[in-house]
């Protein structure tokens, strides 16, 4: 059974999953759990926070205070959004996502976000720092890493394993350290792939043959 505590709103159609805790205990906290939210078990929310429409969070999820996830979009298993995150609709989120860090619509982040950690030797929840903004339709790679309060353009794509520290203009291919710009890329990596599906079915019917 899930622990529910608080000032907590369930559309009658949202499914939480066993041993969830969901706690608005605090003035002015308020947790709104919308209609077709899937929470998977051993969950967490606390605070003020709010799953949109639709929206399904795999199992271990965690949710701080003040974030909010637009509709249809989707946590990965063991996704965390720390205070102030905000997530857009039709996104795809993974791992880590840092205090006060803003991503759009239709957002694929399988890397990680961090903050600079400009003050090192400062207490660790003494100085609040800005983490990065990711607009729409952005593509976060594999272990790409993104740090600090740097804003990610819109339709751009962050190869596996690349490190961005600056901004990235829209339209852009983040690849071996490089800002290429790009705007068809999707077009590109679709072209790409028929053509490796179709060299691979023809490998499998030549061994089959």
């Amino acid at each position: 059974t899930a622990i529910i505590d608080g000032t907590v709103d369930i559309q009658d159609s949202a499914s939480i999953g066993a041993y969830c805790v969901l706690e608005a205990t605090a003035p002015g906290d308020h947790i709104i759990i919308r209609d077709e939210v899937t929470l998977g078990h051993h969950s967490v929310a606390t605070g003020r926070v709010e799953l949109g429409h639709g929206t399904v969070a795999d199992p271990f999820t965690m949710l701080g205070p003040n974030s909010i996830v637009g509709a249809r979009s989707r946590l990965l298993y063991g996704a965390r959004l720390h205070e102030n995150s905000i997530v857009g609709d039709d996104s795809v989120i993974a791992g880590n996502v840092p205090d006060n860090t803003r991503i759009g619509n239709r957002v694929v982040h399988l890397g990680r976000l961090a903050h600079s950690l400009h003050y090192p030797l400062a207490g660790w929840d003494s100085v609040a720092e800005m983490g990065p903004t990711i607009d729409d339709e952005v593509v976060i790679g594999v272990e790409a890493l993104v740090i600090g309060a740097v804003s990610v353009g819109r339709n751009s794509l962050i190869l596996p394993r690349e490190i961005v520290r600056t901004d990235v203009p829209p339209d852009t291919v983040v690849r071996a350290g490089e800002l290429l710009l790009m705007p068809n890329w999707r077009q590109y990596l679709r072209a790409l792939g028929a053509a490796e599906s179709d060299s691979e079915v023809r490998r499998i019917q030549e061994w089959n043959n």
